[in-house]
């Protein structure tokens, strides 16, 4: 952590505690001493640290988060580094005691067998006594007792580590930190006195997506990234936030290369467009577009990404001939790319023109491009995968539009079959019923929210919480 680092992160902690001395003095000491030698140490402190860090990991205050980003990594590197230390010393079972909120606590009982995601860092003891005495709760929250299995396999793979030497309290807790985005299989969850429940945990190193990119992108990406504003942009984006456009416009204003200002511009472009403010999207393509064949004319697979922006933002501003024009070129420089690695962006232009034909209710022309699509799609990927079925799903969509119904319902199945079906829900009688759902899709034309559920068949399956 550079001297600019610790003098950003102090100076971003002194806002909220300017009326409080003793707090300012740990924030002095901090930015007089902190190395990432002593991450735990200061984290095991009960200081402005370890609360700001840990609401801000909750609430997922993206600010916060970004002036931690340092001393994230610095902990999160200081537990595994333990984790590998102690592989063989890791106790077989750790408890936790703490008051759920009784929302939390209703979606984790309701969700055995599935995937309980930490986002924040989780502290646990090797002793029951010691745990049971944060088993607290009141009329909004549930009294809970976490046991928490620890598969011997693969300890040395999950950033936990036994901090009592590190730790400001040296030993009297047995306390053992578990690194944010630790997750967990939900084994049982049962009632065991009137005012408290055990819920048995098992570790485990299964990923729930969320939860991933999310503590990737604090752990790696925030800190590696050339550019961390865009990096931190994309990260509230994707977390459905809508105030990811002041990091991309800050980006901007600091940025002199026409290259990284064109690739902001496209970003910033995306997020207009997933906001559905589509002239301020087309308005950054455009300006992006604009940089690109000013500084670089003759680099057509350049100019190609922009004609394909171009195009997919006129589509929605159903402007089709436009659309259709700007698509058409994206697709010719594709085509003339010999390039394996960009076989996908020629079957995504394909799918995107044959959208236009639909819309317009040529329908025998979105055929021929719908296929060419599903043709590429089914060399370069596998057989059961989200692109190819949604391919099958529109194609026979179409041969119902063209009336040849037979076609329509074969195509359908493919849909079907091509989808994700996991464990025991992988039955004939789970294969019918989503089938049912197609046809009657397909009957009452109602396309386009189907295609946005055929492949979220587990949706369900995991849990993202975010509580201390």
């Amino acid at each position: 952590m550079t001297d600019i680092d610790i003098k950003e992160l102090a100076d971003y902690c002194r806002i909220p505690y300017e009326d409080n001395s003793n707090e300012l003095q740990n924030i002095d000491d901090f930015e007089r001493t902190y190395t990432a030698e002593n991450a735990v140490w200061w984290y095991s402190r009960d200081t402005f640290l370890y609360r700001m860090l840990n609401k801000a990991l909750r609430t997922m205050d993206i600010d916060t988060i970004y002036a931690f980003r340092v001393f994230i990594r610095h902990l999160h590197e200081q537990l595994l580094d333990l984790a590998l230390k102690n592989e063989y010393r890791t106790p077989h079972v750790l408890f936790r005691g703490l008051g759920m909120p009784n929302d939390v606590f209703a979606q984790l009982k309701s969700n055995v067998g599935g995937l309980l995601s930490i986002s924040n860092f989780l502290s646990t003891s090797e002793s029951e006594n010691v745990a049971r005495i944060y088993a607290g709760g009141d009329e909004e929250r549930t009294t809970v007792l976490m046991i928490i299995l620890m598969d011997p396999a693969i300890r040395s793979k999950v950033p936990v580590g036994n901090i009592d030497c590190l730790s400001q309290y040296g030993g009297a807790e047995c306390e053992y930190l578990f690194s944010m985005g630790s997750v967990f299989r939900i084994v049982s969850v049962d009632q065991k006195e009137d005012d408290l429940w055990e819920a048995v945990l098992k570790l485990t190193v299964d990923q729930d997506p969320q939860m991933l990119e999310f503590s990737d992108f604090v752990r790696v990406q925030i800190q590696n990234s050339d550019n961390p504003l865009v990096t931190l942009g994309n990260l509230t984006n994707r977390i459905h936030e809508t105030n990811g456009e002041r990091f991309y416009i800050k980006a901007l204003e600091n940025e002199t290369d026409w290259r990284e200002r064109a690739k902001i511009l496209d970003i910033l472009g995306d997020f207009y467009k997933n906001m559905d403010q589509y002239d301020r999207a087309l308005e950054s393509y455009q300006q992006a577009f604009d940089i690109k064949r000013e500084n670089e004319p003759e680099n057509k697979q350049l100019l190609s990404e922009s004609f394909f922006y171009l195009g997919n933002i006129y589509h929605l501003k159903e402007n089709f001939n436009t659309a259709l024009d700007y698509l058409q070129r994206s697709l010719e420089i594709e085509v003339s790319t010999t390039t394996e690695s960009i076989q996908e962006s020629i079957a995504e232009r394909n799918y995107n023109i044959a959208l236009i034909f639909y819309f317009q209710q040529k329908y025998e022309e979105s055929l021929i491009y719908f296929n060419r699509a599903l043709n590429i799609r089914l060399k370069i990927h596998p057989k059961r995968h989200n692109d190819i079925s949604a391919t099958y799903y529109i194609i026979g969509h179409t041969f119902h539009k063209l009336g040849r119904i037979q076609e329509a319902f074969e195509y359908a199945e493919k849909a079907v079959a091509n989808s994700f079906f996991t464990g025991d829900r992988e039955s004939r009688q789970s294969y019918e019923k989503e089938l049912e759902k197609v046809y009657e899709q397909l009957d009452s034309q109602a396309f386009w929210p189907y295609i946005g559920t055929l492949n979220l068949y587990d949706a369900g399956d995991g849990m993202f919480l975010t509580w201390a």
